[in-house]
């Protein structure tokens, strides 16, 4: 059962690089994000493969079980990127209410100059 657990995992993994790969190709995706995409599944694939590795950094920084300091790195991890995802919801909202401010006003303008009649 471990085997096919891993395989799936390792198949989810490969499939995850390889769209990072193509939004990084698209220049949707920065170069800093995608780095830090590759880290994030190249430690997963590595933490799946050899399990024992993630009881030893956890017991190294205090933490009992491997799964655990796992957990607790992705809440962080999930944290930060929701952070960093209300930064942007945040920027563009502003930036929307500049443009239709700037938009609404131009429309104002429009309507108050004086049309000449000849």
């Amino acid at each position: 059962m471990q085997i096919i657990t891993q395989f799936i995992a390792i198949f989810f993994a490969i499939f995850a690089l390889s769209r990072a790969y193509l939004r990084f190709k698209e220049r949707k995706l920065s170069s800093f994000a995608f780095i830090f995409w590759i880290f994030v599944w190249i430690t997963g694939t590595v933490a799946i493969f050899f399990p024992d590795l993630t009881t030893k950094i956890a017991k190294f920084v205090g933490i009992g079980r491997g799964v655990d300091i796992v957990l607790y790195a992705s809440i962080i991890i999930i944290f930060y990127l929701l952070f960093r995802i209300y930064i942007k919801i945040e920027d563009t909202q502003r930036q929307i209410t500049q443009v239709a401010r700037k938009v609404a006003l131009q429309k104002m303008m429009k309507k108050k100059k004086p049309r000449l009649r000849r």
